[in-house]
C-alpha cells in the first residue's frame, strides 16, 4: 500500500447478512454478547451472517486459524531513492513511521487478539548490484519476524515496492532481469528461513502493475498493455514459487501467497492470470487487495464523493458481500483459498464509529465465506497528513481505535467455519461443464477459454412474465479508444436461447458525447467483435419487461427473471429477437380498417399494400412507441390471422420501410425501445 488509488467494485445482488439485536453467530455457532464495547467507548456492532460450507482442506483450516490480522505498513517496506546501494540502510525502517519496531509493539498487537501480522518488506535499497541482499538488513527482518513466531503469531512478509524497471517491472522488455530479481530475493529468504515452520508465509509480490501508465491501478483484458503485464506477473509468481521450493527444508511445502495484477480481484478472475504451477500439493494462497467501498474506505476526506458514513444496512454492505460471495465462486468453492491482505478505512474527521462498524462488517462477511483478512495499519492517524490507516500508535505502544482493532478481531476469528467435502470437480460454473461461466453477484460472467461465436443463456422468466429482455455488455479497449458493446437477447419463455456474437447490436466510443459517439465504420466493429470473441467474459444488463397482460413493467428488470447459466456453445441455432409463442387469448381491441392488405404465404414475411405511416413504430394507435408495440408486431408475426392489423398499422409496423412486415421490423423497434438505437432510426431503410 502506498499513494495509490482504487476502483470500486460494481455493487449488485443480495445481502447476505441479517442484523438482530441480541444475536448469535448462527452459520458458525457461538453465542456473541448483546451490545460490546471497546476501550473507546465506541460500539461494535452484533451481526449474524450465515456461514457458507468450506472445503474441508488444510489450506482452509491454516487460513481460518490464522484468524484476523494486521499489516506493520510503512516499516521494512519503505524506500528511499538517495538510498547508498548496497548498504543496510537501516535507517528506512523508520523512514516513513517515524520510529523503530519493538518486540513491545508485537505483544501489544498478540494481546490485542491479533493472530496473523503482515511485515511487508522492500529489498532493493539493500542490495548490491548482483542483487545480494545486505546481511545486517536481513538479520533485522529477521529479528522483526521473530517478534511474531515468539508470540505463536503467523508473519508474513514479501517482496513489496520493488516495482521499478530495474528490479521488477510487468513488461516483456524488462521480463528477464525481473525474473533474476525475483528468483535472487527468493532464494536468499528462503535460505534464511527454510528452517521456520508453516507459522512465516511468504508473499511472492505486493502489487505488481504497469507504473506511470493509464493501467496503474486498473486491469481490462481487452489491453494489451494489460494481457502482457498479466503473463509477466504469472512468469514472476512462478519463478518466486520455483526459487522458493528449491531452497528446501521447511520451504519445500509453505504456505506462499500470490497476487495478480495488483492485486486486484478483478484481474484474479480473468483467464489471463494463473496460479503457479507448485510441487506442493493445496499450498498456494491467492492474494487480493481490496479497499472497498471506496468512497468510504479510500477516497480522500476532501475529494469529490468521499464519505464519513457507512452503511451497515445498506449498499455498502452489499458492496462487500457481493465482492466476498465474487472471492467464494471463483476460489473458495473451487478449493483455493483466499487472503485478503489489505483492506482498511482511513480515518476522516474521527469517524470511528462509521469504521468501527466497517471493520465488524467487512471481517465477518469475509469469514463467513472462509477468507483471512489483514487490516492496512501505516501508523498515520491525521485526516489530512497522509492515508490515515493506523489503529495501533506505535509512539507510545498504545490503541488509538481500539473498536476498529477489536471489531475486526471478533469477526475475524475463524474457529467456527463449517467444514464439508469439497465439491468441486474441476469443471467451470460449478463443475458441469467446462465451458459453463461463473456468474458473479455483480451480473458478470467469467468463462473458462475464449467466448468465440455463441452464447447459450439458460433463462427462466418468473410467473407471469410473458416477455424479458436485455443484453451482453463488453468494455472493449481497441487502439487507445474506450467502448462499451452490447449484444441484445430477449426471452419470451424459460428455457434455452443463443446469442450470436458475430456482430454486435450496438457499439458506443465512451470518449464522445451521446448522439454522435455509436460507431458505424464496419471495419471498426468487426475489430470490436473479434476482440469480444476472445475476451472472456461479460455483464448482463437488463433493459424491459412485459407481463402476460403485455403491460410494460417498471425496473429493476433483473428482478422478473433470472440467467440460470451461460455457456459457450454452437449447437443451438441463434436466435433473433424472439417473438412470444403463447399469445394472449384475448383478440386485440383494434379492428382491420381501411384497404384489405395482400399477404404471401410466408409467415415470417408479410408483403403488404398500404399507403404513408402515421407514426412508425406506433402500431397499437397510442400515439407512444413502447414495449407495447414490439409485443403486438410479434403477436402479428406469430400468427397474423389471429391478430390482424389495419393498413394503418402495417404501415406503422413498417419500421424498415422495405413494405415487409418481419423480424428485422420487430428487431428495430426493439432496439428502440431498449434504447440501443435513436427514433431517427426507424423508417430507414
Amino acid at each position: 500500500m502506498f499513494k495509490r488509488r482504487a476502483l470500486s467494485i460494481v455493487t449488485a445482488g443480495i445481502m447476505a447478512a441479517t442484523f438482530i439485536p441480541f444475536s448469535s453467530f448462527t452459520g458458525t455457532g457461538g453465542i456473541i454478547p448483546d451490545t460490546v464495547y471497546a476501550e473507546d467507548g465506541y460500539t461494535i456492532p452484533d451481526l449474524s451472517i450465515e456461514s457458507k460450507d468450506i472445503p474441508d482442506l488444510d489450506c482452509f483450516r491454516f487460513t481460518a486459524d490464522m484468524g484476523a490480522g494486521i499489516n506493520l505498513g510503512n516499516t521494512l517496506d519503505a524506500v528511499d531513492d538517495a538510498a547508498p546501494k548496497g548498504e543496510a540502510n537501516l535507517y528506512l525502517e523508520s523512514a516513513w513511521v517515524g520510529v523503530e519496531t519493538t518486540k513491545a509493539m508485537i505483544d501489544n498487537i498478540r494481546n490485542e487478539g491479533y493472530k496473523t501480522i503482515r511485515i511487508p518488506v522492500s529489498w532493493h535499497n539493500h542490495i548490491d548490484d548482483n542483487f545480494r541482499i545486505n546481511e545486517e538488513w536481513l538479520n533485522r527482518v529477521k529479528e522483526i519476524v521473530d517478534y511474531a513466531i515468539d508470540n505463536g503469531m503467523y508473519a508474513i512478509i514479501n517482496i513489496h515496492h520493488d516495482n521499478e524497471y530495474d528490479y521488477m517491472f510487468p513488461k516483456y522488455s524488462y521480463l528477464d532481469n525481473s525474473i533474476k530479481y525475483v528468483d535472487s530475493i527468493w532464494t536468499q529468504v528462503g535460505e534464511k528461513f527454510k528452517n521456520y515452520d508453516e507459522h512465516l508465509v511468504f508473499e511472492t509480490l505486493n502489487e505488481p502493475r504497469v507504473k506511470f501508465s493509464n493501467y496503474e491501478w486498473w486491469y481490462t483484458s481487452s489491453a494489451d498493455e494489460c494481457k502482457e503485464a498479466a503473463e509477466c506477473i504469472n512468469k514472476y509468481n512462478q519463478a518466486a514459487v520455483d526459487a522458493i521450493r528449491k531452497t528446501g527444508g521447511n520451504n519445500s511445502d509453505r504456505y506462499i501467497m500470490v497476487p495478480s495484477y495488483c492485486a486486484k480481484l478483478e484481474a484474479a478472475i480473468t483467464n489471463e492470470f494463473k496460479l503457479p504451477e507448485d510441487s506442493a500439493k493445496n499450498r498456494l494462497i491467492l492474494s487480493v487487495h481490496a479497499y472497498i467501498p471506496y468512497n468510504f474506505a479510500m477516497n480522500g476526506a476532501d475529494q469529490e464523493g468521499s464519505t464519513t458514513e457507512f452503511d451497515l444496512y445498506g449498499s455498502d454492505a452489499q458492496e462487500i458481500d457481493n465482492m466476498m460471495d465474487t472471492i467464494y465462486i471463483k476460489f473458495i468453492s473451487k478449493n483455493i483459498p483466499v487472503i485478503i491482505g489489505e483492506y482498511g478505512a482511513r480515518n476522516k474527521n474521527e469517524n470511528t464509529q462509521a469504521r468501527t462498524e466497517y471493520s465488524a462488517y467487512y471481517a465477518a462477511s469475509a469469514r463467513a465465506r472462509g477468507i483471512t483478512c489483514i487490516w492496512w495499519d501505516n501508523n498515520c492517524f491525521e485526516t489530512y497528513a497522509g492515508e490515515a490507516f493506523g489503529l495501533l500508535d506505535r509512539n507510545t505502544n498504545t490503541w488509538k481505535y481500539d473498536s476498529i482493532a477489536k471489531a475486526n478481531i471478533r469477526y475475524g476469528d475463524g474457529s467456527k467455519a463449517k467444514y464439508v467435502e469439497p465439491w468441486y470437480n474441476g469443471g467451470g460454473g460449478g463443475g458441469s461443464t467446462k465451458l459453463e461461466a461463473d456468474i458473479l453477484p455483480d451480473g458478470t460472467a467469467t468463462f473458462p477459454e475464449a467466448i468465440g461465436d455463441k452464447i447459450e443463456l439458460d433463462i427462466e422468466l418468473n410467473d407471469g412474465i410473458a416477455q424479458w429482455g436485455g443484453c451482453l455488455s463488453f468494455m472493449i479497449a481497441l487502439n487507445g479508444t474506450n467502448y462499451w458493446v452490447a449484444y441484445q437477447w430477449a426471452a419470451t419463455e424459460s428455457g434455452k436461447l443463443t446469442v450470436d456474437m458475430t456482430t454486435p447490436t450496438k457499439a458506443v466510443d465512451t470518449s464522445k458525447p451521446e448522439g454522435s459517439n455509436e460507431v458505424t465504420d464496419e471495419y471498426t466493429l468487426k475489430q470490436i467483435a473479434e476482440l469480444v470473441q476472445k475476451s472472456s467474459s461479460t455483464t448482463f444488463q437488463y433493459w424491459w419487461a412485459c407481463d402476460s397482460d403485455w403491460n410494460n413493467l417498471d425496473g429493476p428488470f433483473e428482478n422478473y427473471g433470472k440467467i440460470k447459466s451461460a455457456t459457450l456453445s454452437d449447437s443451438a441455432p441463434v436466435n433473433p429477437p424472439v417473438e412470444p409463442t403463447e399469445p394472449p387469448t384475448e383478440a386485440p381491441t383494434e379492428e382491420p380498417t381501411d384497404a384489405p392488405t395482400e399477404t404471401t404465404t410466408d409467415s415470417s414475411a408479410q408483403k403488404t399494400i398500404f399507403g404513408e405511416p402515421t407514426h412508425i413504430g406506433d402500431i397499437n394507435g397510442d400515439s407512444e412507441v413502447s414495449v407495447s408495440d414490439v409485443v403486438k408486431l410479434n403477436l402479428y408475426l406469430l400468427n397474423s390471422e389471429a391478430n390482424k392489423l389495419s393498413a394503418v398499422q402495417l404501415a406503422n409496423a413498417d419500421c424498415c420501410r422495405d413494405y415487409v412486415i418481419d423480424t428485422s421490423d420487430s428487431g428495430l423497434l426493439m432496439n428502440y425501445v431498449a434504447m440501443i438505437v435513436d427514433y431517427s432510426a426507424l423508417g430507414k431503410s
